[in-house]
């Protein structure tokens, strides 16, 4: 498993030289691991990369063929949800909601160049609190339906705890979440970050504009994703590699707000992945600071060895890794009492599948406390 983790992390690495890729490509074939290869690129998320490296290369022409077909089905579901951004977007224009999409195709184009480059399994939009109903209705008479009754969107213990809400295209069958924050986790704070200021930016996406967080907040927000996830896809350390390499960062900017968030330790944590896996290169200053967190060495090594066991949450582990996070995250706490509350928040806090088990007024939500104990107990008899 080890040569073909190798190569995949290698040609995710957009500095790796050709003689190097076709030596671990030339074991690959010796050790006939071409489907490892071809799964394990896909499940990290970073076929495209990968067949853009084989091109490179003098393999089998069947061989870059099979390779060559994945990628262009991947291509092509990526142009058709740019598209169906790109309506969504002109949509809340036209209805005076302000926006900000996130990840998907604005990322993509952003840190790579091309809209199918990065894979991506669904569409991210980032409404105001106050304007999430208005918008979560616009989608409803617009092609789109949810499993949850909308007016769940009104629910004011869900907009306090919640982040998001599914909605799916009746005819494309593309899945939209609609966040109205960017973590449900209170730790978080993420209410520290101004996310509508004046600071944002816009990327051209097929000939037109659309609004992003700022590579500042961009940066935090796919930091912080990626730890929380404990960054078991190769894809969301590229993402960190590749922002940091093409952009000019506010670093005095950036160091602010986490400190402002207290979370430091997580935001660092995807710094030191991202140095380990491709060298990223970092202000000195910062190398520094990621490097005084010695209690964060043993977690990048553990991280490093779940990416290479390719342990990612998918359907038939998803309850198995659910728990294995909860204790993969206690590592990064400093003291015994910062990981006794980090188990007692994560198994304790309200969800938003707490929520929505019943929509109940505001004066009843403290009943909502005993819907959790309940699912918590359910949960843990699976």
């Amino acid at each position: 498993m080890h040569s073909v983790y190798d190569f995949v992390i290698s040609a995710s690495h957009s500095k790796c030289s050709v003689v190097t890729l076709q030596n671990q490509f030339d074991i690959i074939v010796s050790e006939d691991k071409l489907n490892e290869l071809f799964e394990t690129a896909y499940l990290h998320g970073v076929f495209p990369l990968i067949y853009l490296k084989l091109k490179l290369l003098n393999i089998d022409n069947d061989i870059l063929e099979t390779f060559k077909k994945e990628n262009r089905y991947i291509a092509q579901v990526n142009m058709r949800r740019t598209s169906e951004l790109l309506e969504v977007v002109e949509l809340f224009k036209k209805n005076n909601i302000d926006y900000m999409a996130i990840k998907g195709p604005v990322l993509s184009q952003l840190i790579h160049g091309d809209i199918s480059q990065r894979q991506y399994s669904d569409l991210d939009i980032l409404i105001k609190p106050e304007s999430v109903f208005n918008a979560g209705k616009l989608l409803t008479e617009h092609n789109y339906k949810t499993d949850e009754d909308i007016n769940f969107l009104k629910n004011k213990i869900l907009l306090t705890i919640g982040k998001d809400f599914y909605f799916r295209n009746i005819q494309s069958n593309n899945i939209l979440e609609l966040h109205w924050r960017l973590f449900s986790n209170v730790d978080m704070h993420v209410s520290e970050i101004n996310l509508f200021s004046d600071n944002f930016q816009s990327v051209e996406v097929s000939q037109k504009t659309v609004k992003t967080l700022s590579t500042e907040n961009l940066l935090i927000y796919l930091s912080l994703h990626g730890s929380k996830h404990y960054w078991e896809r190769l894809a969301w350390v590229v993402d960190i590699d590749r922002l940091i390499s093409q952009n000019s960062i506010d670093w005095d900017s950036v160091e602010k707000i986490i400190s402002d968030m207290k979370n430091e330790k997580m935001f660092y944590l995807g710094l030191l992945v991202s140095v380990r896996l491709f060298n990223t290169s970092l202000p000195y200053s910062i190398l520094c600071k990621t490097q005084s967190y010695e209690t964060l060495i043993p977690v990048v090594d553990d991280i490093i060895h779940q990416l290479y066991s390719n342990n990612i949450a998918i359907e038939e582990n998803i309850e198995k890794a659910w728990i294995d996070k909860i204790i993969a995250m206690g590592k990064v706490k400093d003291t015994k009492l910062h990981i006794i509350h980090h188990y007692f928040v994560t198994l304790f806090q309200l969800r938003a599948g707490d929520i929505y088990v019943i929509n109940l007024p505001y004066f009843l939500s403290p009943l909502y406390y005993v819907i959790r104990i309940f699912r918590i107990f359910f949960k843990l008899q699976k």
